[in-house]
């Protein structure tokens, strides 16, 4: 999702900042293992150095950066033992949201999914990967909004962004169009207030997810796209529930 830069409020500063710059991280803005320019980030929002050094101790705390003695800062990689920590709870915290907003999620709600949805259909006619992961994840902030607990929303947010999702855009793994059809079974669920089909249709999304990302990890290094896009042709995902 792209951040734009705008007007910020200066009683909340750093805790605004926080949450572009993490936003930054996961849509891939600021890149893994690459380093921040504090000088540019000043530029873009207009606010000084103090502030900024302090949202990016925080996002230290979280894992997302890395700060070193002379003060510069790096994005944090996603190690695989990383991953490997993160899935249990994202994938336990996506099936809660999924049964919560079942009992909660009202007409427009759903009407904002559909739309959501068909976006996502017409970015896999496309071939359009990019646009696709950008449109899914407004589709799962829908659903951990429709769940109406804040600090649940607020716990995924931070540990989603640890992923580096960013990593496949560009890509077009082979189960793409059994995710488009999960995606469609999960609107489903959540039109007939189904939380126990909305769990298993959830579940079997997110270990389709889970084993792309983890082919990325074991893909070669970052920029070599060829080899990375040959090792995704290889991803095999078992369906059943």
């Amino acid at each position: 999702m792209i951040v734009r830069p705008r007007a910020l409020i200066r009683r909340t500063l750093p805790d605004e900042l926080v949450g572009h710059l993490r936003e930054m991280i996961s849509s891939g803005q600021l890149r893994a293992g690459g380093r921040i320019s504090v000088a540019r980030l000043c530029r873009r929002f207009g606010v000084s150095r103090t502030p900024l050094r302090e949202a990016l101790k925080v996002l230290a705390v979280e894992g997302l950066v890395h700060l070193s003695p002379n003060k510069s800062a790096t994005v944090a990689r996603a190690s695989r033992e990383r991953v490997d920590e993160l899935i249990p709870i994202l994938s336990a915290l996506e099936v809660l949201a999924g049964e919560m907003a079942c009992t909660r999620i009202d007409a427009e709600g759903l009407r904002h999914l559909r739309l959501l949805h068909q976006r996502c259909v017409e970015h896999f006619n496309e071939g359009d990967v990019a646009s696709y992961m950008e449109v899914d994840v407004a589709i799962r902030e829908t659903i951990f909004e429709a769940a109406g607990n804040r600090k649940l929303i607020e716990l995924y947010r931070v540990l989603y962004a640890q992923l580096r999702l960013s990593a496949v855009l560009g890509m077009a793994p082979p189960e793409w169009a059994r995710a488009v059809e999960e995606q469609g079974q999960i609107l489903q669920a959540l039109e007939i207030k189904d939380p126990e089909m909305c769990s298993v249709v959830t579940r079997r999304y997110i270990r389709h997810r889970v084993a792309v990302l983890q082919n990325i990890l074991e893909a070669p290094a970052e920029g070599d796209a060829r080899r990375m896009r040959h090792t995704m042709a290889r991803v095999t995902v078992d369906s059943e529930v």
